[in-house]
């Protein structure tokens, strides 16, 4: 049981830094496009690649979220991610002490 504490601990702790890491993505590519970056740079397209296909998504189903010029996608998907850090965290915790 020890063990497999453990591992679910492990595998809690990692989806946790991922999904943190992906949090700052997110905030790193919000306030990029916010600036006049030069596309082709390697960290830029890094960002697009790893974030615009999930602001593309949100934006096709929540068509409102693009109001007025100002695009609400990155705010939706960071709090959307924080939500999911949050849950799997309770979840996974609650997990280790039944597994305890």
């Amino acid at each position: 049981m020890i063990l497999l504490s453990s591992i679910l601990i492990g595998v809690a702790k990692t989806v946790d830094t991922l999904l943190l890491l992906y949090g700052w993505a997110v905030i790193v590519a919000a306030v990029v496009s916010w600036m006049n970056v030069q596309t082709y740079h390697p960290a830029v397209r890094f960002l697009e690649n790893i974030t615009e296909p999930l602001f593309y998504r949100v934006r096709k189903a929540l068509p409102f979220v693009f109001y007025r010029g100002i695009d609400f996608a990155p705010a939706v998907v960071y709090l959307a991610v924080e939500l999911l850090r949050n849950i799997l965290s309770a979840v996974m915790l609650g997990l280790v002490a039944s597994a305890a």
